[in-house]
């Protein structure tokens, strides 16, 4: 009984963490937003005004699914190294949003470099760097809750298995 029931808690925490983390999430998302002058960085200002929600509507999907283990009971039992998975990637999340605003003054230089070197494809193809980085950041977030979430998928399937074989070698 106790068994089922903790997959279900550790899901429910993820949220619940999660849910306390997402203010910090938007507030490293607002300063990227108050940098300042956004066009530079192609696509940036457009995928940043939504990131935030994104990233966390992700990461409670990925605490929903947890949830869910432990309601079908399907999977195998979240470990605590799933949950510190999941929760750590919310504070890399929260770091890497934090510390955006430098990777776009270091861009910034390398753009305003580029125009003074009347380099065109310098100044596209630097302007194309914080999107590509941004981006990855969502998406590392939701590969790291993917990759549990199947992981996790995998030991009930060998549980099954080896059930199976169990069965099948007290049948013989």
């Amino acid at each position: 009984m106790l068994q089922n029931l903790m997959p279900k808690i550790m899901g429910f925490i993820v949220i619940i963490i999660t849910l306390a983390l997402g203010p910090s999430i938007y507030t490293a998302n607002a300063d990227i937003l108050a940098w300042g002058d956004l066009t530079p960085f192609l696509g940036l200002q457009v995928v940043a005004g939504f990131g935030a929600f994104i990233v966390i509507l992700g990461l409670l999907v990925s605490g929903g699914l947890f949830a869910i283990a432990g309601v079908r009971n399907q999977l195998k039992t979240a470990s605590m190294r799933d949950i510190l998975m999941v929760v750590g990637s919310v504070v890399v999340v929260i770091v890497m949003l934090t510390m955006f605003t430098s990777v776009l003054d270091y861009v910034d230089t390398l753009i305003t470099a580029a125009i003074g070197e009347g380099d065109t494809l310098g100044e596209i193809g630097f302007g194309i760097i914080p999107i590509v980085i941004y981006v990855g950041i969502i998406a590392a977030a939701g590969w790291t809750q993917v990759s549990t979430y199947r992981r996790m998928k995998k030991g009930a399937a060998s549980k099954k298995d080896a059930a199976s074989k169990s069965a099948a070698q007290s049948y013989y």
